[in-house]
Protein backbone atom coordinates (compact mmCIF):
# COMPACT_ATOMS: atom_id res chain seq x y z
CA UNK A 1 0.00 0.00 0.00
CA UNK A 2 0.88 3.64 -0.29
CA UNK A 3 1.52 5.89 2.67
CA UNK A 4 -1.41 8.19 3.28
CA UNK A 5 -0.17 11.78 3.35
CA UNK A 6 -3.00 12.84 5.66
CA UNK A 7 -3.32 9.91 8.04
CA UNK A 8 0.35 9.30 8.80
CA UNK A 9 1.03 12.76 10.30
CA UNK A 10 -2.20 12.48 12.31
CA UNK A 11 -1.18 9.04 13.56
CA UNK A 12 2.30 10.27 14.46
CA UNK A 13 0.95 13.22 16.45
CA UNK A 14 -1.56 10.97 18.22
CA UNK A 15 1.11 8.47 19.20
CA UNK A 16 3.38 11.25 20.47
CA UNK A 17 0.55 12.45 22.70
CA UNK A 18 -0.08 8.95 24.06
CA UNK A 19 3.60 8.38 24.82
CA UNK A 20 3.83 11.76 26.59
CA UNK A 21 0.99 10.96 29.00
CA UNK A 22 1.74 10.41 32.66
CA UNK A 23 -0.63 7.51 33.28
CA UNK A 24 -0.56 7.84 37.06
CA UNK A 25 -1.47 11.52 36.86
CA UNK A 26 -4.12 10.78 34.23
CA UNK A 27 -5.78 8.21 36.51
CA UNK A 28 -5.67 10.61 39.46
CA UNK A 29 -7.23 13.36 37.34
CA UNK A 30 -10.01 11.06 36.11
CA UNK A 31 -10.65 9.80 39.64
CA UNK A 32 -11.07 13.36 40.93
CA UNK A 33 -13.21 14.29 37.93
CA UNK A 34 -15.60 11.36 38.43
CA UNK A 35 -15.81 11.67 42.23
CA UNK A 36 -19.11 13.64 42.14
CA UNK A 37 -20.74 10.80 40.19
CA UNK A 38 -19.30 8.15 42.51
CA UNK A 39 -20.54 10.13 45.53
CA UNK A 40 -24.04 10.37 44.06
CA UNK A 41 -24.07 6.63 43.46
CA UNK A 42 -23.26 6.02 47.13
CA UNK A 43 -26.37 7.98 48.18
CA UNK A 44 -28.79 5.48 49.73
CA UNK A 45 -31.74 6.55 47.57
CA UNK A 46 -29.70 6.04 44.42
CA UNK A 47 -28.08 2.83 45.67
CA UNK A 48 -31.53 1.20 45.73
CA UNK A 49 -32.02 1.94 42.01
CA UNK A 50 -28.51 1.79 40.59
CA UNK A 51 -25.17 0.41 41.71
CA UNK A 52 -21.54 0.42 40.74
CA UNK A 53 -19.33 -2.51 41.65
CA UNK A 54 -17.18 -1.85 44.73
CA UNK A 55 -13.42 -2.06 44.88
CA UNK A 56 -10.51 -0.69 42.91
CA UNK A 57 -11.28 0.58 39.44
CA UNK A 58 -9.84 2.31 36.44
CA UNK A 59 -11.64 5.62 36.30
CA UNK A 60 -11.71 5.92 32.52
CA UNK A 61 -14.51 3.33 32.38
CA UNK A 62 -17.35 3.19 34.89
CA UNK A 63 -20.18 0.69 34.82
CA UNK A 64 -23.59 1.64 36.23
CA UNK A 65 -26.07 -1.14 36.79
CA UNK A 66 -29.66 0.10 37.13
CA UNK A 67 -31.80 -2.31 39.12
CA UNK A 68 -34.84 -3.92 37.53
CA UNK A 69 -34.35 -2.53 34.00
CA UNK A 70 -34.73 -4.64 30.89
CA UNK A 71 -32.18 -4.40 28.09
CA UNK A 72 -34.76 -2.57 25.95
CA UNK A 73 -35.42 -0.05 28.76
CA UNK A 74 -31.66 0.58 29.02
CA UNK A 75 -31.45 1.24 25.28
CA UNK A 76 -34.42 3.60 25.49
CA UNK A 77 -32.86 5.45 28.44
CA UNK A 78 -29.52 5.73 26.59
CA UNK A 79 -31.35 7.20 23.60
CA UNK A 80 -33.19 9.65 25.87
CA UNK A 81 -29.92 10.71 27.54
CA UNK A 82 -28.43 11.47 24.13
CA UNK A 83 -31.53 13.21 22.77
CA UNK A 84 -32.46 15.29 25.83
CA UNK A 85 -29.10 15.85 27.54
CA UNK A 86 -26.43 15.35 24.88
CA UNK A 87 -24.95 12.46 26.87
CA UNK A 88 -23.66 9.34 25.15
CA UNK A 89 -23.44 6.16 27.20
CA UNK A 90 -23.04 2.62 25.92
CA UNK A 91 -25.39 -0.16 27.00
CA UNK A 92 -23.33 -3.20 27.94
CA UNK A 93 -24.19 -6.39 29.85
CA UNK A 94 -27.26 -5.00 31.64
CA UNK A 95 -25.82 -1.61 32.48
CA UNK A 96 -24.36 1.61 31.21
CA UNK A 97 -20.70 2.03 30.36
CA UNK A 98 -19.51 5.58 30.98
CA UNK A 99 -16.16 6.39 29.43
CA UNK A 100 -14.78 9.80 30.40
CA UNK A 101 -11.48 10.84 28.88
CA UNK A 102 -8.84 13.44 29.56
CA UNK A 103 -10.83 16.13 27.74
CA UNK A 104 -13.92 15.53 29.91
CA UNK A 105 -14.69 18.56 32.06
CA UNK A 106 -16.45 18.92 35.42
CA UNK A 107 -19.34 20.53 33.51
CA UNK A 108 -19.74 17.34 31.47
CA UNK A 109 -19.85 15.28 34.67
CA UNK A 110 -22.49 17.64 36.13
CA UNK A 111 -24.49 17.29 32.92
CA UNK A 112 -24.22 13.49 33.19
CA UNK A 113 -25.45 13.52 36.80
CA UNK A 114 -28.31 15.87 35.86
CA UNK A 115 -29.25 13.60 32.93
CA UNK A 116 -29.16 10.45 35.07
CA UNK A 117 -31.38 12.19 37.60
CA UNK A 118 -33.70 13.35 34.81
CA UNK A 119 -34.25 9.82 33.52
CA UNK A 120 -34.78 8.43 37.04
CA UNK A 121 -31.54 6.47 37.39
CA UNK A 122 -30.21 8.60 40.24
CA UNK A 123 -31.74 10.70 43.02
Amino acid sequence: GKANAILLPMLQQSMERVVALDLTQSQLSLKALMQPLVSCLKDTNTANRCWMSPGPRAHQILGLMPSDRTPQELITIAQQLQRDYGIVVAVRCGGFRISPYLNTTPDYVSQLIHGLQGVGIMS
